[in-house]
């Protein structure tokens, strides 16, 4: 291991041996237990580098020299909040600080929606959070999910009720306040949706302050049988901001499972998506929209895993990247050999606004069983000249064509989000930023 992984592992361990001491009367419990198995994994493994392959196109080393300090708790203004929301959106807000649930800036939720301590269940040994935290998110094949299962001293449990139907989404805000120095979060999640229940998440990252901010987020999501979870994620954070996230899940028997990322903020974004279709009939989606510009890196690994037979899968990821930018898809599909009658559709497509753009995409199937219906593809290229020509012979202007045909080729994501307020904020962000880089 390198000098430098072991200048990092060092501070962190620091960090990990003074959240200990907070843990009062906590030191002997499970949680315990598992956040110092995660330590010891992360300590062994270090850092990932460009020499491991799910690493190969993203230097971690580029966001770790900012002199982060870890988080605490910070007090945000009800004014200042009242920035980051979505316009015109009905719903119930959950807010969190620099990874820390806020309950003063949070509504309060209906009745069929419970949100806990991930701290406070394993205080009172609750068998649902014991049993099952941090054995979804994998913390030895994935070293992130390890530094946040370390590190994270509490976390959120979010928990639907069998045969609940919430009509408003849930919107959580997570917040960096980075006004005073660079900090770093580790917000932990866990959503739990049960039997015949339907429920939809709406996450948004945001930065306030002129400093950089890391957030390495780990949501952890259970949909059971005959259930529906819909989770819009929205990464429209400061370019001063770098975000790891990890959102794995799993799908029980006749449950379908949503997941629509629109990356459009900050510095560095790595995003794992990991989904086992765990039951039969099952489904899941994954969507992405990604705006890259300047030297933005932008990384979308997914897992789809098709454990059981008549499941279906589709994912769908377009990249528009501009200047400098570097585009990572990386998306993987297992079907497993009792995963027969199997639907998985795979595809990216990529527009290049310069020669200096870059994508790096690698999408993969590894079939085991005979009888499915499987395909996978790439593209990537620049404008179509003849359309820009049809629109300029019409006295659109040469940029003015340019925005239009980009957001022509974006807004098949935007249609996968069915909630008109979400989709009006997003498309005004979209073409406000398309138009600033066609000047």
């Amino acid at each position: 291991m390198d000098q430098e992984n072991m200048t990092l592992l060092q501070r962190l361990g620091n960090e990990y041996k003074r959240s200990e001491e907070s843990l009062n009367g906590l030191s002997g419990s499970k949680f315990h237990e598992i956040r110092r198995k995660a330590m010891d994994i992360f300590s062994q493994t270090g850092f990932p580098t460009t020499r491991h392959e799910e690493w190969k196109y993203t230097n971690i080393f580029s966001i770790l020299h900012n002199g982060f300090k870890f988080s605490g708790i910070s007090s945000i203004s009800k004014e200042t909040l009242q920035t980051l929301v979505i316009p015109n959106l009905d719903c119930t807000k959950l807010v969190l600080v620099n990874g820390v649930y806020s309950a003063a800036l949070s509504d309060i939720l209906p009745d069929d929606v419970t949100v806990q301590s991930i701290r406070e269940l394993f205080r009172i040994k609750s068998d649902r959070v014991e049993n099952t935290y941090a054995e979804i998110a994998d913390s030895v094949k994935n070293p992130f999910v390890a530094l946040n299962t370390a590190l994270a001293e509490d976390g959120l449990y979010i928990h639907l009720k069998k045969n609940c139907k919430v009509e408003k989404p849930i919107h959580i805000i997570a917040i960096s306040d980075a006004q005073e120095d660079s900090v770093v979060s580790v917000p932990r999640l866990f959503i739990d949706v049960e039997k015949n229940a339907e429920l939809t998440i709406v996450y948004t990252s945001h930065t306030i302050g002129n400093n950089s901010s890391w957030k390495n987020s780990v949501l952890e999501v259970i949909v059971q049988e005959n259930a529906s979870l819909t989770i819009i994620n929205c990464q429209t954070d400061t370019s001063q901001a770098s975000v790891i996230e990890t959102i794995q899940s799993t799908i029980a028997e006749d449950a379908h499972y949503s997941l629509t990322t629109v990356s459009l903020g900050c510095n560095f974004i790595r995003n794992d998506a990991n989904v086992i279709l765990n039951g039969k009939n099952s489904e899941a989606h994954l969507y992405g929209l990604i705006l890259g510009d300047g030297k933005r890196l932008i990384d979308n690994h997914t897992i789809v895993d098709h454990a059981k037979p008549h499941c279906e899968s589709s994912e769908f990821y377009k990249y528009i990247l501009d200047d400098k930018s570097t585009g990572i898809f990386n998306g993987k599909v297992f079907v497993r050999e009792d995963a027969q009658k199997t639907n998985a559709y795979q595809s990216n497509k990529t527009i290049l606004l310069s020669d200096t753009a870059t994508i790096n995409t690698k999408p993969q199937l590894e079939i085991f069983a005979d009888d499915v219906k499987c395909s996978h593809g790439a593209t990537s290229g620049q404008l179509d000249e003849e359309q820009m020509f049809y629109l300029q012979a019409r006295g659109i202007g040469k940029e003015r064509a340019r925005a239009l045909l980009l957001h022509a080729f974006a807004v098949d994501i935007l249609k996968k989000i069915h909630i008109e307020p979400i989709v009006e904020w997003l498309d005004k962000d979209i073409a406000q930023r398309l138009h600033d880089e066609g000047n």
